[in-house]
């Protein structure tokens, strides 16, 4: 123990004084690097949260208002260009897909034309027009908007937009156009093909919190989908409307597990967009550098350690022969020499020490010598 404790020593100041204070400002860098690495992930998601949303407003402003103003124009200039001239830009309309079908309501709520694309179901369309959007228009105002919705076969919710007008035709007849749009394909091509992350699942909320879209994972179970769609509804939306933030980005925990969930909502489509994404999937990237950076400080830490205790070893091998000599000559043994193999500050220790034995060598002669010497004169005197 006493002959290691220079050693130790040497170990264990290396350790506090040089690797301590580097591990501490490695481990510091790995966190802010998390961090920063965390808040961009957040703001990529969040960014094709917004894109998504800002292009169901886009398509709304720029594909299906446009072509519903253009059908009012014809409609009301009807009696210009006539009914079949009108029809040709009703069902090029539709055709477009722009929009699928066109309603021409009375006052009264009777339907005196109408024009349907071949994909829109007409049984369930009725059913809609007579107990959802009938509701909207009979309040006569100018321009209404809503978003209405059917089941698909696997009970997805499949949304559609209506856009109703009030129009006059003979200048003394009004009444409401409605113009219904199918919204899903264009959330297709925006969801699947690009401007949303494909490990994203997406969530569309109407006004009173009706769902009208939903495109969920298959990570998801049905379980948690369930559940978490009812979260959402019972606390997550009110506190948007509650805040009425237009961004908004939480880490909701439901069964145990813990959602990166983000929305944007929008006063001009009246939608609220939420996607969401389990964080251990949303952060994976982050667990996983964050892993290896460990795993190679602990490596590189070992090998420090161990190149360390070599490096001392080297260094105390002449000092612990150094210790040897001092040792021998401690019991009078002043012919040894220590073995001088550089130029360093230890060489120069070993020349020092081989100096002084010599010296001491050199006085311990003397001093024989002169006992030597009294000896002989003391045995003369005796022997008188």
């Amino acid at each position: 123990m006493i002959k290691n404790s220079i050693k130790t020593k040497s170990f264990f100041l290396f350790i506090i004084f040089s690797l301590v204070p580097s591990f501490l400002i490695i481990i510091y860098i790995l966190f802010k690097m998390q961090a920063e690495m965390k808040s961009n992930i957040e703001e990529k998601m969040l960014t094709g949260t917004v894109n998504l949303e800002q292009s169901i407003n886009n398509y709304i402003i720029d594909v299906i208002l446009p072509a519903s103003k253009r059908i009012k124009e014809s409609l009301e200039n009807i009696d210009k260009l006539g009914i079949s001239n009108t029809e040709k830009l009703i069902r090029k309309e539709i055709k477009r897909k722009s929009l699928i079908a066109v309603y021409l309501y009375t006052n009264e709520g009777k339907i005196i034309y109408e024009q349907v694309g071949k994909d829109f179901n007409d049984k369930i369309n009725k059913e809609i027009l007579n107990n959802h959007i009938l509701k909207k228009i009979s309040a006569n105002n100018n321009e209404v908007y809503d978003y209405f919705v059917l089941k698909d076969s696997l009970n997805n919710p499949h949304p559609f937009f209506f856009y109703s007008n009030k129009l006059t035709i003979n200048d003394n007849q009004s009444f409401r156009e409605v113009c219904i749009s199918d919204i899903e394909n264009h959330l297709l091509n925006r969801v699947v093909k690009g401007g949303v992350s494909n490990a994203l699942s997406i969530l569309l909320f109407s006004t009173q919190n009706h769902l009208i879209y939903k495109r969920i994972l298959p990570f998801v179970s049905a379980d948690m989908e369930n559940s978490f769609i009812k979260t959402i509804k019972n606390n997550y939306l009110q506190e948007i409307e509650r805040l009425k933030p237009m961004r908004l980005l939480k880490q909701v925990e439901i069964r145990n597990e813990t959602y990166l969930v983000m929305s944007s909502y929008s006063s001009i489509n009246k939608l609220t967009t939420i996607s969401f994404i389990p964080a251990k999937i949303a952060y994976a990237h982050i667990n996983q550098l964050k892993q290896f950076v460990l795993w190679t400080l602990l490596f590189l830490l070992l090998l420090i350690l161990i190149v360390n205790y070599f490096s001392i070893s080297v260094i105390m091998k002449p000092l612990l022969m150094l210790k040897k000599m001092a040792k021998e000559a401690g019991k009078g043994n002043f012919k040894v020499q220590a073995l001088v193999k550089n130029e360093d500050e230890i060489g120069e220790l070993a020349k020092t020490f081989n100096k002084m034995v010599k010296e001491l060598d050199r006085f311990n002669q003397i001093n024989i010598n002169k006992l030597v010497a009294e000896k002989l004169k003391l045995q003369k005197i005796l022997l008188g």
